[in-house]
């Protein structure tokens, strides 16, 4: 059996989602000829840790070795759905500001390429690989995969969960910073043997980006769920009559992702349909101080509430059982698909989704999963908790996805994917 080093900053049990999506590639792979070595970060020892058991096959190795032994892990990050305190809303009026100053090109990881690098190419020669598949985020991955990759002689695969330097947050750099990362970005892919980007969306914008390249060099492979963590699904009817309309959005929520639009449709709800059941919103992650401020104004703070992240599969089982997964999307932007979609899409949860049109809204929409709306749609959002309190009351789910176009999103189809890649570039 063929074997690839993946080079993931993220991994099980790790709470970081872009862990996920290594693990799932490294459970998979095995089945179409492929057996993964895994090099990535240790377990944190100041922040808790997922504790869902882990089905890798046997065989598969997994060496946390991606830090020096100086390294010491940042703390109070945003992205830490650990941590309950709520992240500082910025103010709407203000104008964002470039960061004139840049610490390291790439990102601080890079001040780590000497050491990865020398404990990829030794795990790769120990090991015998035969290619090297480095994912983003952190965007020093791609590099230290390139030259990983280089110095062991094997075809070299970059994978972007998310775009890098058409990342909406990468506008706030200074131009100079984000004119070298682009040079960088592009070097990149012109020595990649293939670059695979997490949507079609995506792939579209950097193949307009990048035109010279082969069009074969960039491919899409989206997220996925894995089929063995499905959750089982309440019947409908075993909710109490005077149980509270559940929502539950699962993930960090701050910044362009905000559940304003559910809030107001719950405040309009309420104050025109004061017979309706009660209704809580609860998110399970970071939040922002503007959706709490929003609800203390719209007289609903006891109705929204706010926790950090709980172990995967506890998570898929409250997904199993609420009347609507709230699908957020990043504001206006349409070059993400949230990974939280693959994990609504395995609890069968019916998805409230408030995006812009384009391929998160058709991918809900197209596999029956719920419906969606566009930010801002108060009346749409209000309609959505209609549905669902006419849903309960008549013993149903307000959405039932369609089994057959759920396939394609699963873990066992998107490593096949990644499989025929590594045999395409062997």
């Amino acid at each position: 059996m063929r074997k690839v080093l993946i080079l993931s900053r993220y991994f099980p049990p790790m709470f970081d989602v872009g862990g996920k999506r290594a693990y799932r590639f490294a459970r998979y792979l095995p089945e179409h000829g492929w057996r993964a070595v895994v090099l990535t970060g240790k377990i944190p020892e100041r922040r808790p840790v997922d504790d869902t058991p882990l089905r890798l096959p046997e065989g598969t190795r997994v060496e946390r070795i991606y830090e020096p032994s100086w390294f010491r892990e940042p703390t109070g990050r945003p992205s830490d759905g650990t941590i309950a305190k709520p992240v500082r809303s910025p103010d709407p009026a203000a104008k964002p500001k470039r960061r004139r100053l840049l610490g390291l090109p790439v990102g601080p990881d890079i001040a780590l390429l000497p050491h990865v690098v020398r404990e990829g190419v030794r795990l790769g020669r120990r090991e015998g690989v035969d290619a090297v598949f480095a994912t983003s985020s952190p965007y020093a991955m791609l590099v230290h995969g390139q030259q990983i990759a280089k110095r062991l002689g094997v075809p070299l695969i970059l994978d972007l969960r998310d775009p890098w330097t058409l990342n909406f947050f990468q506008q706030r750099r200074a131009r100079w910073a984000l004119a070298m990362d682009r040079r960088i970005e592009a070097r990149l892919f012109e020595t990649a043997d293939r670059v695979i980007l997490n949507c079609e969306t995506a792939l579209a914008a950097y193949r307009a980006l990048y035109p010279d390249l082969p069009k074969n060099r960039l491919t899409a492979i989206r997220n996925a769920f894995d089929p063995a963590d499905q959750p089982t699904t309440p019947e409908p009817s075993s909710r109490a009559a005077d149980e509270p309309l559940h929502l539950l959005h699962f993930g960090n929520c701050y910044g362009p992702r905000r559940v304003e639009t559910m809030l107001h449709a719950m405040a309009e709800l309420r104050r025109e349909r004061p017979d309706a059941p009660p209704v809580l919103l609860e998110n399970l992650g970071r939040v922002g101080t503007a959706d709490l401020e929003l609800a203390e104004r719209l007289g609903l703070s006891e109705s929204f509430r706010h926790g950090v992240f709980v172990p995967f599969a506890e998570g898929l089982e409250r997904l199993a059982r609420a009347d609507l997964a709230v699908l957020v999307a990043y504001g206006d932007e349409t070059l993400y698909i949230p990974a939280k979609l693959y994990d609504y899409l395995l609890a069968r949860a019916p998805i409230a989704c408030i995006s812009q049109p384009g391929e998160l809204a058709d991918i809900v929409e197209g596999t029956g999963a719920g419906k969606s709306i566009r930010p801002g749609d108060v009346a749409g959002a209000r309609a959505l908790l209609e549905a669902a309190i006419d849903a309960r009351a008549e013993g149903r789910r307000a959405f039932t996805p369609d089994e057959d176009a759920l396939r394609s999103f699963g873990a066992p189809a998107t490593a096949r994917a990644l499989a025929g890649l590594l045999d395409a570039v062997l």
